[in-house]
């Protein structure tokens, strides 16, 4: 038998993130934790009570959600994918003791993202190929095995602070739209900025020229890359495939997005560990100035 239970949120929440990952936080491990949104792409924060000897499992959406201990009680930190629709949404509250399980009810209000509309010319992105959608079946196989991954040894750091300093130019949760159709939110957050870490771009049927990474301290008017070869400018090492066709502009060896590109996947994997090595040792000797 399944209780049901309405939740409300804990105080002082505001708006939130994404959780990619959960575990169980340890006794005096209190770190910062995102703020709250109840809203499609945010986080839900379900209080379950003070903390027993009976431990609690919640699951959302067929993933287990982290149970945390704050302020003497205990908290499920729920991660709402973006593609969740507005309305009541449950998660299940189990009882390693056997302990009928209870159903908590939290609800999903709407969020008005930013909209990208594109016209594209290449129809087989906006419908893909039967073989697109074997390699897109499979790909979603293996990121549905990494999401699912769940590690109850420690407590992640859920409270994240932006990577670099910039115009973010594509943001989290963007809808893109091709042709007229919706295609899936975006998950990640592009952030346009030259920061002086170290980079390590691999290039194959793309043009370097075009869309080379752009070096810190870079102040001249002279575009930095080749068309050809693996070159470096300042922190940015770019590594391109040896074949003579490169940068060719295609699509993939078969001209059309699911195929692969021998450029890529004949770059010797020794030549990139050895420049990331190289990178590396730099950054520690730079660190230790």
């Amino acid at each position: 038998m399944t209780k049901r239970r309405r939740v409300s949120a804990l105080p002082g929440a505001a708006c939130g993130a994404v959780l990619l990952f959960a575990a169980t936080a340890q006794a005096g491990q209190d770190r910062p934790l995102p703020l709250e949104s109840r809203v499609p792409g945010g986080i839900a924060f379900v209080d379950l009570g003070p903390p027993t000897a009976n431990e609690a499992r919640v699951t959302f959406n067929d993933h287990r959600a982290p149970v945390l201990l704050r302020g003497g009680r205990r908290v499920a930190v729920i991660g709402i994918p973006l593609d969740t629709p507005p309305g009541l949404q449950t998660a299940r509250l189990d009882y390693a003791d056997g302990k009928p399980a209870t159903t908590l009810v939290f609800e999903v209000t709407a969020k008005a993202y930013d909209e990208q509309r594109l016209t594209v010319t290449n129809q087989r992105h906006v419908d893909p190929s039967p073989q697109d959608l074997e390699r897109i079946a499979a790909e979603r196989v293996r990121i549905d095995r990494a999401l699912s991954t769940y590690s109850a040894d420690q407590e992640p750091q859920l409270r994240l602070a932006a990577p670099v300093a910039g115009t973010r130019s594509s943001s989290f949760g963007s809808r893109r739209f091709f042709n007229g159709q919706a295609r899936s939110p975006h998950s990640g957050m592009d952030i346009a900025a030259a920061a002086g870490i170290p980079v390590i771009a691999l290039y194959g049927p793309s043009d370097p020229v075009k869309w080379g990474p752009w070096p810190a301290g870079y102040a001249s008017a002279v575009n930095p890359w080749r068309r050809f070869g693996t070159q470096r400018v300042n922190n940015v090492t770019l590594m391109q495939g040896a074949n003579a066709c490169v940068p060719c502009l295609n699509e993939g060896c078969d001209r059309h997005i699911g195929s692969f590109s021998d450029c890529l996947q004949q770059l010797p994997s020794e030549r990139v560990i050895a420049v990331l090595d190289a990178a590396m040792r730099t950054s520690q000797a730079r660190a230790s100035r």
